[in-house]
C-alpha cells in the first residue's frame, strides 16, 4: 500500500489500516515533507516521497489511498491508474463528471480496481436502519432527511473553490448525497438553494436541496456551518407508512440520543443503545449496537483490501461515485438556475 496525501482525512484511514492485518502501508506521500514523515512513522512505513510521481514509480506498492484535495482527484487518481496501482479514492469522487469518466476510464484500461471512499456506507446505526427499511420496518418509505447542523467553518483550502471543488455541498453534502441514494434509489431531480452568512466567501456554508428519487420518494439534504459553539448534530430521519426512524450520526451530538430509534404502528418505540464493549470477545445484548464513528474507516478499508484479495468489485465503485457527483452537480446548477433540475 502506498498513502497519497497525509492531511487529515488520512489520520482516519490511519485507523482502517492499523486493524486490517492483510494490508500494510510500506510508503507515504505529501508535498510537505514534515507531514508524509509523521504520517509514515505512525504506519510504520519505511518509504517517504515528496511527489506523486515518485511514490508511482515504486514498484514494491501495488495499491494507493488517495486523500488529496479534490481538485487533484482525477490528476492523482488518473496517474496512478496508468501506473497500474489499484486505486481507493477519497469523496468527493471529483470536481465535475467528466472528470469522473476519465477517472473510470482510466482504471478500466489499466484493469486496476477502483473504490471510493463513502465511510458513511459503513457506519452501523446506518447499515442497520438499511436493514429495518429494507424488511418493511417503516412500510413504504414517503420521506427521508439528512441534516448537518455545525459550529465549524471551513478554513484553509477548503475556502478556494479551486482546491475544494465547493462548499459544504461539496465537502459534507456528498455524504448525504450518496446516503439518500442508497435509501431512495436513482435521483430523477433536484431543487437546491445555497448560501452563506459570512461576507466575501467564495464557498457555500449553508445548502438546502429537496432531491426526487425515480419512485416519487422524497429526500431533504440540509445543512449549515455557522451555528452557535459547540453546536454540532448530524442525523437522518426516515418517514414510511408504516413506521419513523431516527438515526444519530457520526460524529460530537449536542443533541444526543439513542444512536438509533423506530417508531412502528403498533405504537411501540424500539430504542438501540450504544454498544459498550467491542471486540470479538464483547458480549451481545439485545437492541445494541456500535457507534464508535471511527469504525466506519476500519470496516471500509477492510472492504477495498478483501474485494483486491478476492478479485472482485468494491462495495462503492468509480460508477457510484460518478452517480453522487451528477446529484451533486444537479444541485449547483439548481441553485444558480432558481428552478428545479433534472438528473441527466
Amino acid at each position: 500500500m502506498g498513502l497519497i496525501g497525509a492531511g487529515d482525512v488520512s489520520e482516519l484511514h490511519l485507523i482502517g489500516y492499523k486493524e486490517t492485518p492483510n494490508a500494510r502501508v510500506i510508503a507515504v506521500a505529501d508535498a510537505v515533507l514534515e507531514r508524509a514523515r509523521t504520517r509514515a512513522g505512525e504506519l510504520g512505513a519505511h518509504k517517504v516521497y515528496g511527489r506523486v510521481e515518485e511514490i508511482l514509480r515504486d514498484s514494491e506498492i501495488q495499491a494507493v489511498d488517495i486523500c488529496v484535495p479534490p481538485a487533484l482527484h482525477s490528476q492523482v487518481a488518473i496517474a496512478a491508474a496508468e501506473a497500474g496501482k489499484h486505486i481507493l479514492l477519497e469523496k468527493p469522487m471529483a470536481t465535475s463528471v467528466k472528470e469522473c469518466d476519465e477517472i473510470i476510464a482510466a482504471a478500466k484500461r489499466a484493469h486496476v480496481s477502483l473504490m471510493l471512499a463513502h465511510s458513511l456506507h459503513f457506519f452501523p446505526p446506518f447499515t442497520k436502519v438499511k436493514e429495518l427499511i429494507d424488511n418493511g420496518g417503516v412500510g413504504k418509505l414517503i420521506r427521508m432527511r439528512a441534516t448537518l447542523m455545525s459550529h465549524f467553518p471551513y478554513t484553509k483550502w477548503r475556502l478556494d473553490p479551486s482546491v475544494s471543488g465547493g462548499g459544504v455541498l461539496t465537502e459534507y453534502g456528498v455524504h448525504p448525497i450518496y446516503l439518500t441514494q442508497w435509501f431512495l434509489g436513482q435521483i430523477d431531480r433536484v431543487f437546491a438553494f445555497v448560501g452563506g452568512t459570512r461576507e466575501g466567501l467564495k464557498v457555500e456554508e449553508i445548502a438546502i436541496a429537496v432531491v426526487e428519487s425515480k419512485d416519487g420518494t422524497f429526500g431533504i439534504i440540509d445543512l449549515n456551518l455557522n451555528g452557535p459553539h459547540p453546536l454540532w448534530d448530524d442525523h437522518l430521519e426516515f418517514i414510511g407508512t408504516k413506521g419513523f426512524i431516527l438515526a444519530n450520526g457520526v460524529e460530537t451530538q449536542i443533541l444526543r440520543g439513542p444512536p438509533l430509534l423506530h417508531y412502528k404502528d403498533d405504537g411501540i418505540w424500539n430504542a438501540y443503545r450504544e454498544k459498550t464493549y467491542y471486540g470479538p470477545k464483547a458480549p451481545e445484548w439485545p437492541n445494541e449496537i456500535e457507534w464508535k464513528w471511527t469504525n466506519c474507516f476500519v470496516y471500509e478499508i477492510s472492504e477495498w483490501i478483501s474485494s483486491l484479495l478476492e478479485n472482485r468489485l468494491p462495495k462503492i465503485t468509480g460508477e457510484d461515485g460518478r452517480s453522487s457527483i451528477q446529484v451533486l452537480q444537479a444541485c449547483y446548477e439548481s441553485a444558480r438556475a432558481g428552478k428545479a433540475v433534472a438528473i441527466r
